[in-house]
């Protein structure tokens, strides 16, 4: 009954009650987690410092429950997670304005051997992150591994209307088609950083198509019952935060070793969550891929998608393939209702296509070593 309640409660209402007490009490200072597993000699050059930009209403706070719950288990190499104040965020200064501020903030950090970050924003702060990565970073010698965008309004927002957007510049910025979004989204969609989205159902500020970029659709998540505040309470993204972190710790390579291993993880997890209808289908769905995957993985050779050079476009066939056995593509079987009675907004469940999309961007650039690749490419050595 608990897990029952866990699972379907309507946590857009009080994610929310804990947003505003978190708001309430928020510090007007940088706030830093100091990672206690942090090893400085043995990470070196690989060390990482996490720093977390809050949106346009918000305070320091907003991130709180975020570092709260990934201080304890981040990879040595981590070394902080630092959430970010701005000043003069009440006299209506722009985007490119808050993200010179970012800059200086890194600039100025105690440890200047760590040059490599990742950062993670919300609402607004995903686009002072994503101008930071794109136009600023470089110039003061960092390095961004990642980012990861909360609900950020990269189509715009409706909400971003007059007369705010007259006495603010960075509200402006954020008009549905406004000049400052098509150039963060043009540069963005050359950028070789990789872009991690997060999007809330139930979100009135930022609608789902608006929280990533039309390229980059399929590292986009969206997570059910939760709005543009709650879903910073929210224990599934710290999850997703977490296990993609872990992919930047300067020592697990990303390989069909650890697809297969991410694959079997979720596929146990998803059985063991309570389904009104039967779940057999999505889990069959995902066995398929895992055996072909570990197939591959333990040299066995494989005719699926034989033009598929990495671990993301073989996913991706896959969830295309019309001619599957399944009777329809694995990717609508994926997307098939489950329903869920018990959440007055929620009337189907699409996590688990959610989940194999994002894992095909994650691994869109990772070689697939089947053996009849290798071999391939032996015979064409001259």
């Amino acid at each position: 009954m608990l897990r029952l309640i866990q699972n379907y409660q309507p946590i857009s209402v009080t994610g929310i009650f804990q947003h505003v007490y978190y708001w309430i009490t928020s510090s007007a200072e940088d706030i830093i987690y100091h990672n206690p597993h942090y090893d400085a000699e043995k990470s070196g050059e690989e060390s990482i410092a996490i720093y977390c930009v809050h949106g346009t209403a918000d305070r320091v706070n907003a991130f709180r429950m975020i570092a709260d719950r990934l201080i304890d288990d981040l990879p040595a190499n981590i070394a902080n997670i630092n959430l970010i104040s701005f000043d003069h965020r009440f006299e209506g200064i722009g985007i490119d304005d808050l993200a010179a501020q970012l800059c200086d903030k890194i600039q100025a950090r105690p440890d200047k051997s760590i040059k490599k970050i990742i950062l993670m924003g919300h609402s607004r702060g995903c686009l002072v992150s994503a101008l930071f990565t794109e136009w600023l970073a470089n110039k003061i010698g960092i390095e961004v591994q990642v980012v990861f965008a909360i609900g950020g309004p990269f189509g715009g927002s409706e909400c971003a209307m007059q007369p705010l957007s007259w006495i603010s510049t960075s509200i402006q910025q954020m008009v549905v088609g406004s000049d400052f979004l098509i150039d963060l989204v043009s540069k963005m969609k050359e950028s070789k950083i990789p872009y991690y989205y997060v999007a809330a159902e139930n979100d009135f500020l930022v609608s789902v198509d608006a929280a990533c970029i039309p390229e980059h659709k399929d590292a986009l998540i969206v997570l059910d019952r939760h709005g543009h505040l709650s879903i910073m309470s929210s224990h599934r993204l710290v999850e997703h935060f977490r296990e993609r972190i872990e992919g930047y710790n300067g020592k697990l390579q990303l390989s069909l070793t650890t697809v297969c291993a991410e694959i079997s993880k979720y596929i146990n997890e998803f059985k063991q969550k309570l389904h009104i209808w039967s779940s057999a289908g999505k889990v069959q769905v995902l066995e398929r891929l895992d055996a072909m995957l570990k197939n591959m993985r333990d040299g066995e050779c494989c005719d699926n998608y034989p033009h598929a050079k990495t671990i993301g476009e073989f996913i991706n066939e896959y969830l295309q393939d019309a001619n599957s056995n399944f009777g329809i593509k694995p990717l609508d079987a994926l997307n098939q209702p489950l329903n869920y009675p018990f959440s007055m907004l929620q009337f189907y469940n699409s996590q688990s296509q959610s989940y194999i999309s994002v894992l095909a961007g994650k691994y869109k650039n990772v070689q697939l070593f089947r053996k009849e690749l290798i071999l391939g490419n032996a015979f064409s050595v001259s």
